[in-house]
């Protein structure tokens, strides 16, 4: 199953990604770096596409999370 990943090291936090999303399915954290609101996401790839430092990508669902998880404190593959 894929999902939408986000390398919050890779983040400059520019917002592009959220702004791109007319499904309102990226918010931002207290640092301006982005959530995934999973039921949301359609996996369209538009934040991908503008995302300027390849911070937003395609992954696997299952796989081990990478970064933080929204609601928990960490931010995984959503």
């Amino acid at each position: 199953m894929k999902s939408l990943c986000i390398d919050l090291e890779a983040c400059i936090a520019c917002g592009m990604c959220i702004t791109s999303c007319k499904r309102g399915a990226l918010t931002q954290d207290l640092f301006l770096k982005p959530i995934l609101v999973r039921k949301r996401c359609v996996l369209c790839g538009k934040c991908v596409e503008v995302c300027p430092t390849a911070a937003l990508r395609f992954c696997d669902y299952l796989r081990k999370p990478e970064v933080r998880m929204q609601g928990i404190g960490e931010r995984a593959c959503a």
